[in-house]
Parts: structure tokens; sequence; C-alpha cells
């Protein structure tokens, strides 16, 4: 079977890996060391996706439907010419790679920095590119062979246990504690990077492996509460990890889902709406993505959907709480002041309980103050 990692590591060479070190600012030496690490990385994250009948189902249809970041060689080549639009295309991306690894990815962008000897900044950028190569091949994999669920596991199954081969102990004991039976199943597979030269380094074998980053997975709470509003309803709906990003502009990925036929629930990042400082006062620069927003369900009147608000760690929990409600009610009176009905909307109020990032960086702390759609019904 041929190795996504090795043909997603071609993407990278040439001096296509020169070109991403200067946008790095980092080594040509540190780069190709977390380019190595990236890949399979990514790609275990993703087949944690499909771990599942239900992910497996959810990230198919996503396939199917194209709303998924997607890179090919000649776009990747294009966008690090130019550090300005590569920054701008990791931003875009970077919503969905951090829901692609939930709460952990923190640990292992610290694992990954110390292995490449590169800054954890370096490595979260190189994550954001890697990630839509891996998805770019996967995806049009599946649909060009028409692969239904089982057979997508079934082949990132077996991409899981080259991919897996090639990352160094410490990081895949840091990433899945006890990996030794996925280890088992490669031994005697003879498998390596494909990008090759004298900046190449030894890689120990590795005794512990990742069981599809099962630790990784964001853990679905299934927990809920209603208050005296009758729309107020603060529940769950099981989350498939991943997560579209909406912008200004850009929430075509919204309109494909409800012209669809793949089955909610479907959830979506607003990634654009920001807030006030503990406040759930919108902040009026950001309003055009639910003008956009509300433009697709007014257009779909039958659809339904869940706004969920999250903070980050900072502060008491119970008034974490209290204002990701308040402002996923923020969010909801809005689209129902540009025409949408009352009825079709609830909402959620998560708090910090569901980090898409590390708490302990303005970064991580930044992405983890979201509101996200969910859409409950079509």
């Amino acid at each position: 079977m041929e190795s996504v990692m090795d043909m997603a590591q071609g993407f990278f060479g040439g001096d296509m890996l020169g070109r991403v070190s200067s946008w790095l600012h980092e080594s040509p030496a540190g780069t190709k060391a977390a380019v190595q690490d990236a890949l399979p990385v990514s790609l275990l994250g993703l087949a944690n996706q499909a771990q599942s009948e239900e992910g497996s189902r959810a990230l198919l249809g996503r396939f199917q439907r194209g709303d998924y970041p997607h890179l090919e060689a000649d776009e990747l080549g294009r966008a690090v010419t130019d550090p300005d639009t590569t920054d701008r295309l990791v931003q875009s991306n970077r919503g969905f790679t951090e829901g692609m690894f939930g709460g952990k990815l923190g640990p292992i962008v610290d694992g990954m920095a110390e292995h490449a000897g590169v800054s954890k900044g370096a490595i979260s950028k190189v994550l954001a590119l890697a990630t839509p190569v891996v998805l770019g091949m996967i995806g049009k994999r599946a649909v060009a062979q028409n692969l239904d669920a089982s057979g997508l596991r079934n082949y990132l199954g077996e991409q899981q246990k080259m991919a897996a081969r090639v990352l160094p102990a410490s990081l895949t004991r840091l990433i899945v504690p006890g990996g030794a039976a996925v280890a088992a199943s490669t031994l005697g597979e003879r498998h390596g990077p494909a990008i090759v030269g004298p900046l190449d380094r030894p890689r120990a074998f590795p005794w512990w492996l990742v069981g599809l980053l099962a630790a990784i997975a964001v853990i679905v709470f299934a927990w809920g509460r209603r208050s005296h509003h009758p729309v107020q309803r603060s529940q769950v709906i099981s989350e498939h990890a991943l997560s579209v990003p909406l912008t200004a502009g850009s929430v075509a990925p919204l309109n494909r889902f409800l012209d669809g036929n793949a089955a909610p629930p479907m959830r979506f990042v607003l990634q654009d709406l920001r807030f006030q400082t503990d406040s759930a006062d919108i902040d009026a620069t950001t309003q055009r993505v639910l003008d956009d927003v509300a433009g697709v369900l007014s257009s779909h009147p039958t659809a339904r959907v869940l706004l969920e608000g999250h903070t980050d760690s900072t502060g008491a929990v119970d008034t974490n709480r209290a204002l990701s409600l308040a402002r996923a009610e923020s969010t909801r009176k809005y689209l129902t002041d540009h025409g949408i009905d009352a009825s079709r909307i609830e909402t959620a109020g998560l708090g910090a309980s569901r980090p898409l990032a590390s708490n302990d960086t303005p970064e991580g702390r930044a992405m983890n103050r979201r509101t996200e759609l969910v859409v409950t019904a079509r």
C-alpha cells in the first residue's frame, strides 16, 4: 500500500523545505525534523477521527462535500512564496487543526518542539500546513475510490501503522501512553521518511506507538441542563472533534452542508466572531460573519442550530459558564434580530470545559474563546 506520509513528505522536497525554513525563521535541519514529525502526527490525528463508525461517516461526508482544508503541491508552492499568504492560510486552517487534536495539542506541540529543536510557534505553523496536505491526499483517494465509511476506516488504519513507526518513542509516549499493541503490529515492516539527505537523523524504534491518538480525541461530554428560557437549553451535541471554520465572506461550507444529504449534527466555528472583554457584547467589527450566517439560515428555513459558547480557563468555573452562555444568547439575539426565528436556535454555555488548545499561552486562550454553531436539523 502506498504511504500517504511518504507522498506528503514529497511536497516538502527540493527548495520547498528551504522556503518553509525561511518563513519559520528556523534552520533547515530543524524545519526538516519538524516536517518529518508533523506529517505522521497529522495523519494519526486524522486516523483517530475514523476510529468509530460515527466518526468515519462524518469524516467521509466532509471529504465528499469538500468542506475541509486541503492543499495540492502547486498551491503549497504558491503559498510559501509569500509569507503573508502563508500566515493567512495557517490562520484559516488553525481551527480545523486544533479540533482534530483537542485539548492535548499543547503537550504534543511541546514534545515536537523539543524533539525537532525548533520553537513551539514553528511547530504550530508546520502542523497547520501539514494537516491540509494530508487531508487533501486522503480526501482525494476516498472520493476517487468511492470508499464507504468502513473502507475509509480500514484505509486509515493501515496508514496509521506506517505513520506511527517513524515517530520517536518519547513523542509517542507523550501522545498515547501504552501504545504497545500498535508497536507490535508494525514489527518487521520497513518504512521511513521520504525526505532524505545529510540532515536525516536516526529515529529510535517506537516501542510505544500511537493507538489512533485515542488519548487526543476530544472526549464528548454527554450532559445538559435547562434554564427558565424555553430555548436556553445548555446541552452538548455529540461532536465529531473536527470543526469547520466559518469566516466573514466564507460561509460556503455551511451552505453546502444544508444543501447536501449528510445527516446532522455538523459543527462549525464562528472564527471571526469576537466579544468585548469579560462581556457578552459582540465586537461590532466582527459582526459580518453573523450577517453571512443569517443569510444562509434564511435560505434554509427548516434548519435548526445550537449555539455553543466557550471560554478560556481564566476565572471561576461558574463565571465562565455564565459568560459563555450569555455570549451564545447574544449571538442568538443578533441572528433573531436579522430575521431568524427564535424557535430555530438553541444555546449552550460550556465555559472552559472543551479547550481546543493549551490555556498556558495567549494564543491558546484566544482559540479557546469561541462560539460554535452546530446544525442539529436540516
